[in-house]
């Protein structure tokens, strides 16, 4: 046995990220914070399903709020303003703190597919694929309209990307030479 009077007071434990079916749910913002990561800042939100079939599920989505790339950052902070605009923040143009957004409900259009790296599916010890949520969408929230999945992905073996499509270019016929028209009305 070895004695450890290890300090873990300067880090967080591991958040658990949930993978959704796809479709559209109601959620509440349950989580938000800034961590630096590489090349820039990126927000972690992590989102409350709150009713229907994934009642309680958390999934998570991460954006680039500062990043080396212009385009990453300006994708990032055009998602959180979404998000803001979405779930009725009181100022959409202007984040003070991430505690803002803790609380705030709106509707999210996810869709669940395979982690890819590189061109191919990324794999637990077991060979199974991890599967990943992609937000597709933000919407104001309706406490009428319950959420809606369309079920779990069937468990599937992928063991490449799918092969590329090819292209064939296409010309169209040429066109028939205009024909005089002869309206009743030109007579």
């Amino acid at each position: 046995m070895a004695v450890m009077n290890l300090d873990l007071s300067g880090v967080s434990e591991l958040s658990a990220k949930s993978v959704v079916p796809t479709g559209i749910y109601n959620v509440a913002i349950a989580g938000a914070e800034v961590k630096e990561v590489g090349n820039g800042h990126m927000l972690k939100l992590a989102f409350n399903v709150l009713d229907g079939s994934e009642k309680g599920s958390t999934p998570s989505e991460d954006l680039w709020v500062a990043h080396s790339s212009d385009k990453a950052e300006k994708f990032g902070k055009s998602k959180l303003k979404s998000i803001m605009v979405a779930a009725a923040h009181k100022n959409p143009e202007l984040l003070k703190d991430t505690d803002e957004l803790l609380g705030l409900r709106l509707r999210i259009s996810v869709e669940e597919g395979i982690q890819m790296r590189d061109g191919a599916p990324v794999t637990s010890d077991d060979g199974k694929p991890y599967r990943e949520n992609t937000f597709k969408g933000f919407f104001k929230y309706d406490a009428n309209a319950e959420s809606v999945s369309e079920g779990p992905v069937a468990e599937r073996q992928i063991t490449q990307a799918p092969a590329p499509v090819e292209t064939v270019a296409v010309t169209p016929p040429p066109a028939a030479p205009a024909a005089a028209a002869e309206f009743p009305w030109s007579k």
